[in-house]
């Protein structure tokens, strides 16, 4: 009996069943599948495994060698935690710091006594996990889309959505379709490389051709940026000069600065009403520049302000409720201020670093999986300028980018 407990016990802090679960689960969520019963129990029992699991990691964490990205990780979490309990305490705010803490606790770390092996297959079985599933969606989805096929299911329109005229397939909206099918090209890849049958390698190769279909005929822009990241990622992790790494990082902030400085409203053909949203939100920086609003009054302030940034052609603020700011960055810095966005970054920047660095001293086809996986990751990152998935949320978007990063910071410590 006590083996059993014992067993039992191990499933249950082992994130890489975890991981698996809540994947599965977060992408059902967003598509057709979403009306399986009890769906939201299952939700409820993994918050809850979720919950345990942060604590048993958070003790783990304290016998690892100290990294500069887990210090700014702790930083950042302590000083939303002090944010929240000190200036805007209430349910809806301390549910956001349960979930980041699910995030970097239940998907971001991974176990450092497992083996590079170990790790290997992990990363292999949820790869194969994630494409398999995503591919029976793509492939649904592009029947529904080719066959100019509309289904109504709980009052929900799958296939071609013919008010909005977007191709949704069987996903809830024309972006996760995009995204999932980016992603699953990026995965698509490393499993080629991972795997050394032809026949399988051939099998995936068409699958990642539907895939590209699918994000095609979905019109979702945000999944063509995971894969235009994968170039200069490929550039910063084999350009070992320093030089070329500073110039990416100094470019990269250059352009971003810069386009925050000339931000307007008539972006908005290309932003799908995102200008409006983040001319909004730089107003509520402005007023609330060190300490935030915290998350539960992010909808009701912006929409606030609204009168007063009229004069910069804002009239509303499509799809605040359901998606946020749409710039992870710039909410970051409306609900919790402008200091702890600054360690946000750190944080990010320092992972980037500690990856690249770490990646130099490996070498053939260990390096260049690992080289994908990572691409991967600073893909979504890339994504979110545009969307708000990295922390705040659950969504397949936000574990996918956890887990992977998690275990690209692990493999690439493995020599």
């Amino acid at each position: 009996m006590i083996d059993l407990l014992k067993r039992g016990f191990n499933y249950i802090t082992d994130g890489f069943y975890f991981k698996l679960a809540y994947l599965i689960v977060s992408i059902c969520t967003i598509t057709i599948f979403s009306n399986i019963p009890k769906l939201n129990i299952i939700n409820k029992l993994l918050i809850v495994w979720g919950v345990i699991l942060v604590i048993n990691n958070c003790v783990r964490l304290l016998s690892e060698k100290i990294t500069l990205h887990n210090i700014f990780l702790c930083i950042f979490i302590v000083s939303s935690v002090l944010l929240v309990f000190l200036r805007y305490r209430n349910g809806e705010n301390i549910k956001i710091i349960v979930i980041n803490l699910i995030l970097f606790f239940g998907m971001f770390y991974v176990d450092d006594l497992k083996s590079k092996k170990e790790l290997i297959k992990e990363v292999k079985i949820i790869s194969l996990l994630y494409f398999i599933f995503s591919s029976l969606l793509s492939i649904g989805s592009l029947i529904l889309i080719l066959g100019k096929v509309s289904k109504i299911v709980n009052e929900r329109t799958y296939g071609l959505d013919i008010e909005s005229g977007h191709n949704v397939g069987l996903f809830f909206n024309e972006n996760s379709l995009g995204i999932a099918s980016g992603i699953a090209i990026v995965v698509g890849i490393y499993l080629i490389i991972e795997f050394k049958s032809k026949l399988l390698k051939g099998a995936v190769l068409i699958t990642v051709i539907f895939h590209g279909l699918a994000l095609f005929y979905s019109g979702g822009r945000s999944g063509y940026i995971l894969l235009i990241m994968l170039l200069p990622m490929l550039i910063f992790i084999y350009g070992k000069n320093i030089l070329i790494r500073a110039g990416f990082v100094i470019l990269l902030l250059t352009g971003l600065v810069a386009s925050i400085a000339k931000i307007d409203v008539s972006w908005d053909r290309w932003l799908s009403g995102r200008a409006q949203l983040w001319i909004t939100a730089f107003e509520s920086i402005k007023q609330n520049l060190f300490w935030g609003i915290g998350n539960s009054n992010l909808v009701a302030h912006l929409t606030e302000l609204v009168p007063k940034v009229e004069k910069y052609g804002v009239t509303s603020l499509p799809g605040l409720d359901a998606g946020g700011v749409h710039n992870i960055f710039i909410q970051v810095a409306v609900v919790y201020g402008i200091p702890t966005l600054i360690i946000f970054l750190l944080f990010l920047f320092s992972l980037l670093f500690y990856i690249a660095n770490k990646i130099d001293k490996l070498n053939g086809c260990y390096k260049l999986k690992t080289t994908i996986l990572s691409s991967l990751c600073f893909g979504i990152i890339g994504v979110n300028f545009f969307e708000s998935n990295l922390v705040f949320i659950i969504s397949f978007i936000s574990l996918i980018f956890w887990t992977y990063m998690g275990y690209a910071v692990r493999l690439v410590e493995k020599k």
